[in-house]
């Protein structure tokens, strides 16, 4: 005799209730449907889906400019000619030297060289990076550092101020930071404990500012802090910052 044999030998089918009493019961109150059973084609959209909508014609998936098959998340290579057509969309028309004095040159690197520089109406000091666009092999990601700068400024962070076209070169005109890098701290001397805890607070404030926005730096090196003579601490732009859009259950630990 098998188990389930013994286990419904002795169970009775339930009769159904008389007419009258089932007419009399009030119906059983249906339950909300589960948020995770809605269609994504019908269900209202969140904040956050709102705001990596407002960007899909801007950072594709992935956080670069450029033309995405939506199909397959695969980003198209774009030409040189798009790219500055999309920079004119951005930068700032007209020519920089008259508004900005350059003074000094203090870096170069495989991206350009920067500069420090004069507002001529202001007398502010600030600092130009100087791209050569022919040079640069993948010129998307400039356009994505400056979309990304331009929509997230704090404290933390070295400001976009304003970008200009010039012949072949891109200027890029920020805030300057005339303590210059870590990197240049930390070779001439030894920082005691609490000021690096210091400065590991500013650029975390910097981070969770951006992780806030769905923005990643991905490129956080001691090159890319730069102090200020009033002690400020701030994170300089990366052209691998990207927009990164985060559901919240990712973001539930």
């Amino acid at each position: 005799m098998s188990a389930c044999y013994l286990v419904l030998k002795d169970y009775a089918v339930p009769s159904a209730p008389d007419d009258d009493e089932s007419d009399d019961a009030p119906a059983p109150p249906i339950p909300d449907r589960p948020a995770r059973t809605i269609s994504i084609y019908t269900k209202p959209k969140t904040e956050d889906e709102k705001l990596e909508l407002s960007l899909s014609n801007t950072l594709i998936t992935g956080g670069h400019f450029g033309l995405c098959n939506r199909s397959t998340g695969r980003r198209k290579k774009i030409s040189d000619a798009e790219v500055l057509a999309k920079l004119r969309t951005i930068v700032t028309i007209g020519n920089p030297d008259r508004k900005y004095q350059k003074v000094d040159k203090i870096g170069s690197g495989a991206s350009g060289s920067v500069f420090t520089a004069i507002e001529i109406s202001t007398g502010a000091e600030v600092a130009i990076k100087q791209m050569n666009l022919t040079q640069q092999p993948k010129k998307e990601l400039i356009i994505n550092e400056i979309l990304v700068m331009r929509e997230n400024k704090h404290a933390n962070i070295v400001n976009y101020l304003d970008s200009y076209l010039v012949g072949d070169d891109l200027w890029v005109v920020m805030e300057y930071l005339a303590g210059g890098s870590l990197t240049d701290v930390v070779t001439e001397c030894q920082m005691e404990e609490g000021m690096i805890a210091a400065v590991c607070r500013e650029v975390l404030q910097a981070l969770e500012f951006l992780h806030s926005r769905h923005v990643i730096h991905r490129d956080i090196k001691s090159d890319n802090i730069l102090l200020g003579l009033d002690g400020s601490v701030k994170l300089s732009s990366s052209h691998y910052m990207l927009f990164c859009f985060f559901s919240p259950s990712f973001l539930k630990f």
